[in-house]
């Protein structure tokens, strides 16, 4: 993480006390060291990062805390324009015990898709390595925790025991597009995983703290950019074989700064209908791939196919009214 500076975030901790992200970050919250994933009970932190589009970043955060009650969470705002929505997660941050805010104030465009978000990303690893946190979750805000729970945890665990090389498990649903083939590859072990091939770093999903330090790894100036320099030094990104994570079908996306589209807003808590325990269940008892069109299904409103016209386009039957 060398080099990272701490100068542009703000942090809004608890009502009342709000200091620099330095000040805040320098000052860990407990003793426990990143000793590798010897624990019964990782320490698990999600971190919503975004910038705009208030909707989807407000569903984002409400999703997380209500898919994972108990974990802490990080909330990182990329210099989001509008006052109204950062008095609005400052609110949320400061009724929750358990989840923290990072305020940028300034978004550079070092890169026309995301901006200036691996910066927020930075900000992110070092809280998460500076307060002993074993894992970290990322999550992107124009994408929805569909569930969450200890079993997949200790199944994430399992995979980085069993490959030494994976720093990044992606826990993304993926549509029925991306079969098996030039990109998706099955791993020759015996857990018979799906490795994304030409990636060995992903801009979301699991990561292992204590490799991410060790290894010295960072964001690049773009995924494809670190992800084959990762990819070429031997590390692999592995899919978690029970995902959790859906992005808004049709999303409304940033670009160079500026919003592109319409936001979706309906009348249900959530976007996405979130997983049941039972869906949860079938999820895990499947014995062979699962992909996002048999659990990804919009709530209250109607979404055409194809799916998503940014990147894949997924052939499924999603369309129409949940």
């Amino acid at each position: 993480m060398g080099g990272l500076s701490y100068r542009w975030a703000v942090i809004a901790i608890k009502p009342g006390r709000i200091s620099t992200a330095a000040a805040y970050i320098s000052d860990p919250s407990d003793g426990m060291g990143v000793n590798g994933l010897t624990l019964n009970k990782p320490r698990v932190l999600h971190v919503v990062a975004g910038r705009g589009l208030p909707v989807y970043f407000a569903n984002a955060i409400r999703s997380v805390r209500a898919a994972a009650p108990v974990d802490r969470v990080l909330v990182i705002d990329n210099a989001t324009p509008s006052l109204e929505f950062r008095r609005e997660i400052i609110r949320i941050v400061e009724q929750d015990e358990k989840m923290d805010l990072i305020l940028r104030p300034e978004n550079e465009l070092q890169n026309r898709k995301v901006g200036g978000l691996y910066e927020a990303y930075r900000l992110g690893f070092a809280y998460a390595i500076e307060r002993g946190f074993h894992l970290l979750h990322l999550i992107q805000s124009d994408a929805q925790l569909l569930w969450w729970d200890d079993d997949l945890v200790e199944r994430a665990v399992e995979i980085f025991d069993n490959h030494p090389a994976c720093v990044n498990i992606s826990t993304m649903l993926l549509p029925r597009d991306r079969r098996l083939g030039d990109e998706l590859l099955r791993m020759p072990s015996a857990d018979r995983l799906i490795y994304l091939r030409g990636y060995g770093l992903t801009d979301t999903g699991l990561y292992h703290l204590d490799r991410w330090r060790k290894h010295g790894f960072d964001f690049g100036p773009s995924e494809g950019v670190h992800g084959k320099h990762y990819r070429d030094l031997g590390f692999e990104v592995i899919y978690h074989p029970w995902p959790t994570v859906a992005p808004i079908p049709w999303p409304t996306v940033i670009r160079s700064g500026v919003q592109r589209g319409t936001e979706v807003a309906t009348g249900k808590p959530f976007l996405l209908k979130p997983m049941s325990r039972a869906d949860a269940w079938h999820m895990k008892a499947a014995m062979t791939e699962v992909w996002l069109e048999e659990f990804c299904i919009p709530w209250g409103w109607v979404c055409p196919t194809p799916m998503w016209v940014t990147g894949s386009c997924a052939t499924g039957t999603l369309g129409g009214m949940a």
